[in-house]
């Protein structure tokens, strides 16, 4: 994680604002609280951003009692936190020994009987992906905005990752760590380098980003997976686990242009850039980022071949298509519902197109 909180702390800002409550009245934090040396000052940094240094809520690092539970920790610890309001107790923080000076905030030692006006809700997920929510014990009203027109600014469509020397040259100073990226991460960079390139990276400020899969993260799981089969699980290899989480190439390309709007992947099916679209467009359309960048990318090989052939579905060429979507004037305008694909009837989550090659036919159909 950012160790300034930078991130987590925008997110929850972002969040109270859209509710409507103030920093004060949040009496209860459920934090993400991995108890590691590196998320636990982030968050409690991040917490004193969003809700200043002075803040007096109390803190229920929830894993400590459950253990981290990965893609569903987010949703558990929501429940525990309606459950703590609904009965009226500031819940206790499990664990005893000494406290890091970095994450000095207020634990309880038991449960309290309190009166808990809100709750702020705080996750983190591997590829820097940060959420927040705030919760409270009865409805609130909502805060309804016109959605804003949403264009198209360009978009671009490449076979192949920048070469080691030319994606060096152009990306030293961008990120610090470019000899980590795995397949899929470089092939990210170099479509929203080449995008960057055509409409300027002065484009980025403030956007977002949303990668779109139709297999996630399929080849690089089978090569963090040959070896823990080959060797044993306590001779994985570590070094590769990060890249088998789909938000990893949406954190790297994030870090690589500075990208401080919402970012993360999604794929429901082989028509994940459509899906990535789709969300894009809602978000500036709300006025939740003031651009996105969308990516569709496809990597080939075996696993992906033996599945699409299982599945009795067209082959996937490896590529990405990366576009840029805003509220300002540009050439083409996204209006009405985007497809879910382009193919239709009863079998359509197996049928071509499929992936980058699909969003940039859907791109290059927009009038």
């Amino acid at each position: 994680p950012d160790r300034t909180g930078r991130g987590l702390g925008r997110a929850a800002a972002l969040a109270l604002a859209d509710s409507g409550i103030a920093p004060s009245q949040i009496d209860l934090i459920s934090a993400h609280a991995t108890a590691t040396p590196f998320n636990d000052p982030a968050e409690a940094r991040a917490m004193r951003l969003a809700l200043g240094d002075d803040m007096a809520s109390i803190v229920h690092p929830f894993k400590a009692q459950i253990g981290h539970t990965l893609g569903a920790a987010g949703a558990l610890e929501s429940l525990a936190a309606c459950d703590a309001m609904a009965r009226g107790i500031a819940p206790a923080a499990a664990g005893e020994g000494e406290l890091d000076p970095e994450c000095a905030v207020r634990l309880g030692s038991t449960n309290e009987t309190a009166s808990l006006r809100a709750a702020l809700k705080l996750s983190s997920a591997f590829g820097g992906a940060n959420a927040a929510l705030v919760l409270t014990p009865g409805a609130t009203p909502g805060r309804a905005r016109p959605a804003r027109p949403v264009f198209v600014a360009d978009h671009v469509l490449v076979r192949e990752a920048l070469e080691a020397v030319t994606m060096s040259d152009a990306l030293a100073h961008r990120h610090p760590h470019l000899h980590r990226l795995d397949r899929m991460a470089r092939l990210v960079v170099s479509a929203v380098y080449r995008l960057g390139s055509q409409v300027g990276f002065e484009a980025f400020a403030g956007a977002g980003l949303v990668v779109g899969y139709s297999l996630a993260t399929l080849e690089q799981n089978e090569l963090f997976d040959a070896r823990r089969r080959e060797r044993g699980a306590a001779l994985a290899e570590p070094r590769r686990f990060p890249a088998t989480s789909p938000n990893a190439a949406a954190g790297e390309c994030a870090i690589a242009f500075h990208l401080t709007g919402p970012t993360f992947a999604v794929g429901g099916s082989l028509h994940g850039g459509l899906e990535a679209l789709a969300v894009a467009r809602d978000l500036v359309a709300a006025g939740d980022a003031v651009a996105m960048l969308v990516v569709a990318v496809d990597l080939a090989g075996g696993p992906t071949a033996a599945l699409l052939s299982a599945a009795q579905a067209p082959s996937i060429d490896e590529g990405a298509c990366a576009a840029l979507v805003g509220s300002g004037p540009a050439l083409r305008r996204l209006e009405g519902e985007i497809p879910r694909a382009l193919s239709s009837g009863q079998d359509w989550i197996w049928t071509g197109p499929a992936g980058h090659i699909e969003l940039a036919a859907h791109l290059a159909s927009l009038p």
